[in-house]
């Protein structure tokens, strides 16, 4: 077959999406059967430098795909770095020529650093919250204990003592 047509990448941080047209030349007695997809870590970091020379074939780590799919995706890339990529064609009578190119990872975002400053406010918000959580948790009972002594006096005092036919307050005293 002849060479794929158009390859393009879409790269991310670790994995990229490689996509290719079918060959502008089949012949009709040999369809294709698959793809092969080749791949390369790029010493050298230029990536707008690539040609097809430059795919080394003993380096490569290879993925199929069906004669159907047109497109792949290649995890477990290395950020920040330059790779190249190849696509061919296969028919029972043999391969077709690679199509290359070269694209480059992203970088990943740098992580948060803790300064002097960050880390003592962290520290100082959670002895913060830990001091109120445990105050909370404290008071916590002692409301109880004052809302039932109150129901409790009230209770009391609503008491009511029928002696003689007469309703009369009772004078109990509650400790």
């Amino acid at each position: 077959p002849g060479p794929v047509g158009s390859v393009s990448s879409i790269m991310d941080t670790t994995w990229a999406v490689i996509s290719w047209s079918v060959p502008s030349y089949i012949p009709s007695d040999y369809p294709i059967i698959t793809y092969e997809i080749g791949y390369q870590f790029l010493e050298s970091g230029n990536c707008s430098m690539v040609d097809d020379d430059d795919i080394d074939i003993q380096r490569l780590q290879f993925s199929n795909s069906t004669n159907v799919d047109t497109s792949i995706t290649i995890t477990g890339l290395n950020d920040s770095s330059c790779y190249i990529f190849g696509v061919r064609a296969y028919t029972d009578n043999g391969y077709g020529e690679w199509t290359v190119i070269a694209n480059e990872t992203l970088e990943l975002p740098p992580l948060p650093s803790l300064n002097s400053t960050s880390a003592s406010t962290l520290i100082y918000v959670i002895v913060s919250v830990t001091v109120i959580s445990i105050f909370i948790l404290l008071l916590i009972p002692v409301i109880i204990a004052v809302v039932m002594v109150i129901k409790m006096r009230l209770k009391a005092k609503d008491k009511v003592i029928i002696t003689d036919n007469k309703p009369e307050k009772s004078k109990s005293i509650i400790r």
